[in-house]
C-alpha cells in the first residue's frame, strides 16, 4: 500500500508517481509531462484555519508551466 500516488491535472489528466518520497511536481502543460520538485524546494509558511475537527492529512503541490512565446 502507498506505493502509487495518482496526481490529477485538470480532473481529465491524471499521473501516477512511483517515488514515495515527500516531494511536489512541475507539471509543463506543452508536453503533458510531469517532474518532480524537492519537498525542501518548496515553502508554504502560512495555511487558513482549519475547520474545528479537522487535521491536515497532507499538502499537494504542482506548478505549472508553459513554454514562453
Amino acid at each position: 500500500a502507498g506505493l502509487l500516488r495518482r496526481i490529477g491535472i485538470d480532473g481529465a489528466t491524471a499521473f501516477y508517481d512511483t517515488n514515495p518520497s515527500q516531494h511536489h511536481h512541475f507539471y509543463i502543460e506543452d508536453e503533458n509531462m510531469l517532474c518532480d520538485i524537492p519537498a525542501d524546494s518548496v515553502v508554504i509558511d502560512r495555511l487558513p484555519e482549519i475547520p474545528e475537527g479537522f487535521e491536515v492529512s497532507g499538502i499537494d503541490v504542482v506548478v505549472r508551466l508553459r513554454r514562453r512565446l
